[in-house]
């Protein structure tokens, strides 16, 4: 009966998502007849000036756009799919399949965070220096290596991918975010607008892609009868981002070879010293790290709700990415007719408050339905958070050392989830303090962002 509910909230929030998405798109057509029309008026007068083909410069502006936006999202879907692919089982891989105690799946985890904690010190710089398309190519290698750990039931080599994990998930988080905006301004496409909105098809097809990964998995899992499956399906992937990134995008570096290190090096710190964007490192790292702690307990949340593990995992987690693609639909929504530094931090406000709120919901009502309702508010916060937080960051951090800078925005993130996972205990009393910690902490991001991030 109760996966009957989860069936059934699923259906309703891809309607929502369906009905939302149409009615964007709806909007969007609205606006573009006018500057079609004006472009279809301009070609018919050079037609009649004996022009042989007519050249309607704003049109081959947007095609250009275009092109180069599905170039990137074609990539960007499978980096991201590939992560997705895995997220619903990975627990129930170490706790089911591998029959592994719950400290040493608090290790395992924490062993990814630790070592993207280290990787952000250095793996930025390395991108801005030697080129951020070269390191999204070691990201879909050294993700799939991780990925193939898992068929391994030897512990060493479940640190060693998890070890992996963590280096690849710095590089997901930090390279191509680096080399879309340096791209973007390397082929002209500054405005704000377009900036916007990549980001929040950036955040939109990542929920779509989730949501259908959570579908995927839990096939495969059927399918082939192993939580193993998943994680094969994830190297696929990879390989076929991998063949994109390397015949279609070109390289973009920040640091140049010619000795500008110590300039970039003082550049580097006095952006780091910036009061917005400690401001937004802080809320970075307690509403982000919240995601990954809640990563690692929403599974059990349910389950002791629930009262059995006999739960449909990927029906949950498609659940959770609906409800994120209908937070970055809100997004798009908000930030429609023009975005700006303020109006995104303001989003990024309304996210982290009622994310707080949604954790403590968590925490204080044990009912398995309204568990599960509360996480899917969390995720939909977490869909209006990243474009907000993609956009404050592409416009407070330069080029020449963004790789760096988001690098380094990692590091507090990975201690502070380090420091979660680091003392977990079994029982839900400790799973409660920590869910209440990381409310505290989201609340008082939201006084930092209402105070230093205006505009």
């Amino acid at each position: 009966m109760i996966i009957n509910a989860y069936v059934l909230n699923l259906a309703v929030l891809v309607g929502l998502l369906g009905w939302a998405s149409y009615s964007r798109a709806m909007r969007q057509r609205k606006r573009t007849p006018v500057a079609m029309s004006e472009s279809m008026a301009a070609a018919d007068e050079e037609t009649a000036a004996g022009e042989e083909e007519p050249k309607g410069p704003d049109a081959m502006a947007e095609a250009k756009w275009y092109a180069f936006r599905n170039r990137f999202l074609r990539v960007y879907v499978l980096a991201v799919g590939a992560d997705w692919l895995q997220g619903s089982f990975i627990y129930s891989l170490y706790k089911n399949t591998h029959q592994l105690p719950e400290p040493t799946i608090a290790a395992l985890f924490a062993t990814g965070f630790v070592c993207g904690a280290i990787s952000a010190t250095f793996v930025g710089s390395l991108a801005d220096r030697f080129g951020r398309k070269l390191a999204c190519m070691l990201y879909c290698i050294i993700y799939s290596v991780s990925c193939l750990t898992v068929l391994s039931a030897n512990p060493s080599v479940l640190f060693f991918g998890r070890a992996l994990g963590g280096v690849s998930t710095t590089l997901l988080f930090t390279t191509f975010d680096a080399w879309l905006v340096a791209e973007i301004h390397r082929l002209g496409f500054d405005g704000e607008d377009r900036l916007s909105a990549i980001f929040g098809e950036m955040s939109m097809a990542n929920g779509f892609v989730a949501i259908a990964c959570g579908v995927v998995s839990q096939v495969l899992v059927q399918v082939f009868g192993s939580e193993k499956a998943p994680f094969i399906g994830s190297v696929v992937v990879l390989i076929c981002a991998f063949v994109l990134i390397s015949r279609y995008w070109p390289e973009n570096y920040g640091v140049s070879h010619d000795g500008g290190a110590q300039t970039s090096k003082s550049s580097t710190l006095a952006t780091l010293s910036d009061a917005r964007l400690l401001a937004i490192s802080f809320a970075a790292c307690f509403f982000e790290g919240s995601m990954y702690i809640m990563v690692f307990y929403w599974s059990e949340a349910l389950i002791s709700a629930h009262g059995s593990p006999d739960l449909p995992f990927g029906l949950i987690f498609a659940n959770f990415m609906s409800a994120m693609s209908l937070g970055s639909l809100g997004f798009a929504r908000m930030t429609q007719d023009a975005n700006s530094v303020q109006r995104s931090s303001q989003a990024i406000q309304l996210a982290l408050a009622v994310a707080a709120s949604s954790l403590s919901v968590v925490v204080l009502v044990k009912q398995e339905l309204v568990r599960f309702w509360a996480l899917c508010v969390f995720e939909a916060c977490l869909g209006m958070y990243f474009p907000s937080m993609a956009y404050l960051k592409g416009n407070v951090i330069g080029d020449e050392h963004r790789g760096r800078i988001y690098g380094f925005m990692r590091l507090p993130l990975n201690v502070f989830v380090v420091s979660a996972l680091g003392s977990v205990k079994e029982g839900d009393a400790f799973r409660d303090n920590i869910f209440m910690v990381c409310s505290s902490f989201i609340l008082v991001s939201t006084l930092g962002m209402a105070k230093y991030v205006r505009g």
